[in-house]
């Protein structure tokens, strides 16, 4: 998951950098500091939309394999009834 994270994360702190550098007139070190910042928190928020999405995946496939297990034993027993 952290790999899926890390490329937008990347882009994200240098165009924070380099907004901060240009639009804000940050000097170096601001500059540094500002690219640092917002590629953490981008990549956390990546990770966490991402965790979030995979997690909601697995609980519908979970919950589809639940109801494919009792709609075979419902067809099951129908069928040794007759």
């Amino acid at each position: 998951i952290e790999v899926m994270a890390c490329s937008p994360s990347l882009t994200a702190g240098l165009t924070g950098a380099l907004l901060g550098s240009k639009l804000l007139r940050f000097n170096r070190n601001q500059t540094i500091v500002c690219g640092i910042r917002t590629g953490a928190l981008s990549g956390y928020f990546f990770t966490q939309e991402f965790l979030s999405s995979h997690l909601a995946l697995s609980k519908k496939n979970l919950a589809q394999q639940s109801l494919d297990q009792q709609q075979q034993q419902t067809d099951s027993s129908w069928s040794s009834d007759g």
